[in-house]
């Protein structure tokens, strides 16, 4: 989907290993309180009902991604996508820590101890992208505008606003 960048890890992620976070941050970025079944569980309906109107990742690739737990990246999306698609959707929930102000607050605690803004910046675009309609569908506007900003300084920072950037894509890429 999209741009080859769009579908999994770069090269030259910061914070994607461990052994790159200070000894102080291991302990809090590796506890997540999503399990990977339930990943499974909202990625689906994702990619059943949202995929066709944000068709900006690969979801298995992203499922295979948080395999690996030292990959907070890939965690701090897949937290920012399932959120949003529970707060779109308007999915009931059986367990409170799962409601979609819960998964914002889990993937923006993540961000913070990962210093965010220096990893891969288009899995930082998709996550300030998701957190905006998280927040837009749970009432907190303010909040959305502020990760829709990020968001789109994101795409300016890759370039994605100019026509050089689409040059090299496919029609079904671009």
């Amino acid at each position: 989907y999209g741009h080859p960048s769009y579908s999994g890890s770069q090269s030259g992620s910061t914070w994607n290993n461990d052994q790159q976070l200070p000894q102080n941050l291991r302990s809090h970025a590796a506890a997540r309180s999503i399990a990977l079944h339930e990943f499974h569980t909202y990625l689906r309906h994702f990619t059943d009902r949202l995929s066709f109107i944000w068709p900006v990742l690969d979801v298995n690739q992203l499922l295979a991604r948080l395999h690996d737990q030292t990959d907070h990246v890939s965690y701090a999306l897949a937290t920012a996508i399932c959120g949003a698609t529970i707060a779109q959707l308007q999915i009931a929930t059986h367990e409170h820590r799962h409601l979609p102000l819960s998964m914002a607050h889990d993937a923006e605690r993540t961000r913070f101890l990962l210093d965010y803004h220096n990893s891969q910046l288009v899995d930082a675009l998709l996550t300030c992208f998701f957190l905006h309609v998280l927040y837009s569908n749970i009432g907190k506007s303010t909040k959305a505008l502020v990760c829709l900003r990020e968001a789109i300084t994101y795409a300016h920072v890759l370039g994605i606003h100019q026509d050089a950037f689409y040059a090299d894509l496919s029609h079904n890429s671009a």
